[in-house]
């Protein structure tokens, strides 16, 4: 494999001068490079370079930082944010919230969440993580439903019968709800309840101390909010 050595290439073959590049180290090199629009030996305009410390500077006038590496701090220690002393434009990771960059002069209120304040500055919370968005979003419930047939009947006077209706992602205990897609008689009350995983209990009653009643047909809905 052959390798060009070389101070200084041109890059470009216009015949006007300004329409190239040159790409060249010093003649003692010292771990820089620069860019300069012309040709070699007669260049008009220094495009950027690149120091030492790897510093990328624009003929604009910006700078680009070294990359430097990100810090990961756990959520108990987050706290540890404000005793650095960082440079502008540093990086940091705190587990379960997301990325902060730190701003030099800032004097953003720190709420140990968001912003964490120093000497000089403050890091400011730039791209926040999934964890943290799940744990500000309101709650959710989920609504779980089961409908079934009605087969009873008819309902002796002071009598009760109940069934069992399964529902799954239920946990016992969790209040449970009960309605008939029907119309059910003077007399005739429903309820439910939980007392095993997955499982909920109705009971339909005639609380007439005299007379039957008659069940319609139609459908039986349980309903949970988990």
């Amino acid at each position: 494999m052959s390798v060009l050595k070389t101070n200084k290439v041109q890059i470009g073959q216009s015949g006007t001068a300004t329409q190239n590049f040159v790409l060249e180290v010093p003649a003692s090199p010292d771990g820089t490079v620069a860019l300069r629009r012309g040709i070699p030996g007669a260049t008009t305009q220094d495009i950027l370079s690149v120091a030492a410390d790897g510093t990328v500077s624009i003929s604009n006038g910006s700078t680009l930082s070294a990359p430097v590496g990100v810090t990961v701090y756990e959520y108990a220690n987050r706290g540890q944010l404000r005793t650095t002393t960082p440079n502008q434009g540093a990086q940091a990771i705190v587990r379960g919230v997301g990325l902060f960059i730190w701003v030099s002069g800032d004097t953003s209120l720190d709420d140990d969440e968001t912003c964490f304040a120093t000497a000089s500055g403050r890091w400011l919370l730039e791209a926040i993580g999934w964890d943290f968005v799940d744990s500000q979003l309101p709650y959710v419930p989920k609504v779980l439903t089961q409908t079934f047939p009605n087969t009873l009947t008819t309902l002796s006077a002071n009598t009760s019968v109940s069934f069992v209706v399964t529902l799954m992602g239920l946990t016992a205990g969790t209040a449970v709800t009960v309605n008939f897609l029907g119309t059910l008689p003077a007399r005739g009350t429903v309820t439910a309840y939980s007392v095993i995983n997955n499982q909920v209990t109705v009971v339909v009653s005639n609380t007439s101390e005299t007379s039957s009643i008659t069940i319609p047909t139609g459908n039986w809905v349980v309903s949970a909010l988990v």
